[in-house]
């Protein structure tokens, strides 16, 4: 649904397309927490723990530890993710949010929201994040 509205939005010419063909600038659109987490039933997350080759040439890597969610992308640091549904995580810092989707052979694909700087993008000033699309 997310990405067909960041489509929507990049065909209607309301949103600035970044040098990266996978960047999209959003005014005032932003990553947030859920109100309430949602509780995950026990091994629920197991469906999703692994690491996965991302359409920018990344690997993302989904652990667990204890009750927390962690996701680990590329070099970066590992970041508490917390889930907003049973397939939909959001980081604390508001900074990643992924939709996962198993099939029924086995297969996970989503997509991942990644909140970069303005100043990554060169974008100039104004209200909104940078959000990279990246298909897993």
């Amino acid at each position: 649904m997310l990405a067909t509205f960041l489509t929507t939005l990049a065909l209607a010419g309301t949103a600035q397309t970044a040098p990266d063909d996978t960047s999209v600038r959003i005014p005032g659109y932003q990553i947030q927490l859920p109100e309430q987490p949602y509780r995950l039933m026990p091994g629920d997350f197991n469906d999703f723990k692994g690491a996965y080759d991302m359409s920018n040439g990344d690997t993302m890597v989904l652990r667990q530890y204890g009750r927390k969610l962690f996701a680990e992308i590329g070099d970066g640091p590992r970041t508490e993710i917390v889930p907003a549904a049973r397939n939909e995580f959001v980081s604390v810092d508001e900074q990643l949010k992924m939709t996962l989707n198993r099939n029924v052979d086995g297969l996970v694909k989503g997509e991942l929201l990644m909140a970069l700087p303005r100043q990554t993008m060169g974008q100039a000033g104004g209200a909104g994040v940078t959000v990279t699309l990246l298909g897993l």
